[in-house]
């Protein structure tokens, strides 16, 4: 049997995990950019994934904003 790894997968990449840490995301401005302009969205989803921030991180941010309308159309 081999022993497992329990270091976690920051630290086996060597990077110190303040240095990974994921950048803001203003999710209003991805809000207002995506009722306006899909041009304009894409530059901002392109610009936080350069930042490092996932497709995944960047659709959180836009849910939890109390600017996204619930589906029942209500805003939270």
């Amino acid at each position: 049997m081999s022993a497992r790894d329990n270091t976690s997968s920051t630290e086996q990449q060597g990077g110190d995990p303040a240095a990974r840490r994921k950048p803001d995301i203003d999710a209003a401005k991805l809000i207002a950019a995506k009722r306006r302009s899909a041009r304009r969205f894409e530059e901002l989803v392109q610009h936080y994934r350069k930042l490092g921030a996932s497709d995944t991180d960047i659709v959180a941010a836009m849910v939890a904003s109390p600017l996204m309308i619930n589906s029942l159309g209500r805003r939270r």
